[in-house]
């Protein structure tokens, strides 16, 4: 397995695609689903998913559909109560789990 750390914002123009892209509460603001639409597009293989995690905020339902308007297919996993800082305090975070992958026809 190969992994890479990117800042998502600035991409390095000579990264390849990849199987697999993993990102945790990015989808927090309108302004990054045209960023995450592009890193996606971009970077994901062919077969590849993305999968974002996110709190279950309203931003990640808006972030579902617009990534469906612009022809992504997306399932969701349901809600998992995860405590998150075990450590730090006992409180519980519902995380949510998007799946993200390109929307392939069949060629004739």
């Amino acid at each position: 397995i190969r992994t890479q750390h990117l800042d998502w914002r600035a991409v390095p123009s000579k990264l390849t695609q990849f199987g697999l892209i993993l990102g945790a509460d990015v989808v927090y603001d309108r302004g990054v689903f045209k960023l995450m639409q592009g890193l996606c597009d971009r970077l994901l293989t062919p077969s590849g998913v993305a999968i974002f995690a996110e709190p279950h905020r309203s931003m990640g339902d808006e972030f579902i559909d617009y990534m469906l308007r612009h022809g992504w297919v997306v399932r969701i996993q349901p809600n998992r109560s995860k405590n998150v800082y075990p450590i730090a305090n006992s409180s519980t975070t519902r995380v949510r789990y998007i799946f993200i992958a390109r929307n392939e026809r069949p060629r004739s």
